[in-house]
This record gives structure tokens, C-alpha cells and sequence, in this order.
């Protein structure tokens, strides 16, 4: 039972991190206006308060923040996890030079 249960957040959480990469290259074409961002941004935070995260600085769900209940957690298979962690770190790698070009390249009011 717990191994289902880890299972499926790790779907879960893979398919949230997979919808976040689809919608900030949506976000980056040429059509998509500072409403649609702004908007792609409150769906990110409602989202992740859907998913037991605040919106308040350093807010986690209670299952994250005590150290034993998330080391008593079961996991699912570590070679599948490790494929995953492996294309999702290099999304993450892409998405943060990009971002570093585009604010070197246009400047942000927020970083």
C-alpha cells in the first residue's frame, strides 16, 4: 500500500513538473502577453497550494518539513526515479540558462 502510494506521487509530481516545462515554453513565444504570464503564474501557486504547499515563504507540507516522516516515506523504484530525476535536473539546467540569457539579454525589475 505505501508503495502505491509513493508511486503515485511520484506520478503526480512528475506530471506537475512536466505541465510547469510545457507551460513556461508556451509562455515564451512571441504571442503570449504579460496577462498570460501573469496568469500562468497564479496557476503555478494554486497548484502547489492544491498540493499541500503555502504560498507563504518556506511553507511545506507537514510530510516534507519532519526529517523522519519523509525518510519513512516508501519510495518507488530508485532505477525509474533515477531516470526521471535525470531528465528532469536537465530540464531545470536548460530552463536556468535560458533564463540567465534572457535577463542578461532584456533585464528583469525582478531578479
Amino acid at each position: 500500500d505505501d508503495q502505491m502510494c509513493a508511486a503515485q506521487a511520484a506520478e503526480r509530481a512528475a506530471g506537475i513538473s512536466e505541465a510547469i516545462f510545457e507551460r513556461i515554453t508556451a509562455l515564451r513565444s512571441e504571442a503570449a502577453t504579460k496577462v498570460m504570464k501573469e496568469r500562468g503564474l497564479v496557476d503555478l501557486l494554486k497548484t502547489l497550494q492544491s498540493e499541500g504547499y503555502g504560498t507563504g515563504l518556506w511553507s511545506t507540507p507537514p510530510q516534507i518539513r519532519d526529517l523522519n516522516e519523509l525518510l519513512s516515506l516508501s519510495h518507488p523504484n530508485v532505477e525509474d526515479v533515477g531516470d526521471r530525476f535525470g531528465r528532469y535536473f536537465w530540464k531545470v539546467v536548460s530552463e536556468v540558462k535560458q533564463l540567465r540569457n534572457e535577463v542578461k539579454q532584456f533585464g528583469s525589475r525582478f531578479i
